[in-house]
């Protein structure tokens, strides 16, 4: 872990070996320094919300200085990139396949993000949610008592995200039904 002790003004962020994130999508995470005077805990979240993407298995970092000015050189190691996203509902669809794919944040050909990918399956959840399903997913503490429930498996380089919608279709009642079909509505 390197250190910084003094104050100086943050120039430039600059990052090496990135294949798959680009330096824009992680400019968020430290252009509210640069420009600034930072000290050694504005360095140590600038690197902190870089390892909180989940895209990196390494983040290291260095100061190069001049005067009062330095330029912070972040050097990562991206993980994997994701070969394949599949999901597979199995039910009858109850909310359209192109939506909740659309809702998936993991994408093919990024570097894996554990983060992106309980994203996902959040955002998968959220849509069910919306609709008043009761749901659940592989995080919920309670899976016993969903209509749909959510999970994620990761094989290698490919992730499938699996939505199972269980429901009651065409009931047939017999006996004396007076009153069911309000209760049931």
């Amino acid at each position: 872990i390197n250190v910084i002790y003094f104050s100086a003004i943050l120039e430039t962020v600059s990052f090496q070996n990135l294949k798959t994130v680009s330096q824009d999508e992680l400019k968020p995470l430290y252009e509210k320094y640069v420009g600034f005077d930072v000290n050694e805990n504005a360095v140590n979240n600038i690197i902190s919300s870089v390892k909180a993407t989940g895209y990196f298995s390494n983040v290291e970092w260095t100061k190069v200085a001049t005067d009062d000015h330095f330029e912070l050189i972040i050097k990562v190691e991206e993980n994997e990139p994701v070969s394949k996203v599949n999901l597979n509902i199995y039910g009858v669809e109850l909310i359209s396949k192109e939506t909740l794919q659309a809702s998936i944040t993991l994408k093919e050909g990024k570097a894996f993000s554990f983060v992106q990918f309980k994203k996902s399956i959040e955002n998968l959840t959220e849509l069910y949610q919306k609709e008043n399903y009761i749901v659940s997913n592989v995080f919920s503490k309670n899976k016993d008592q969903s209509f749909v429930y959510i999970t994620g498996e990761i094989n290698g380089n490919d992730v499938d995200f699996k939505i199972t919608e269980y429901a009651l279709y065409d009931l047939d009642f017999t006996g004396n039904i007076n009153g069911l079909e309000e209760v049931i509505e």
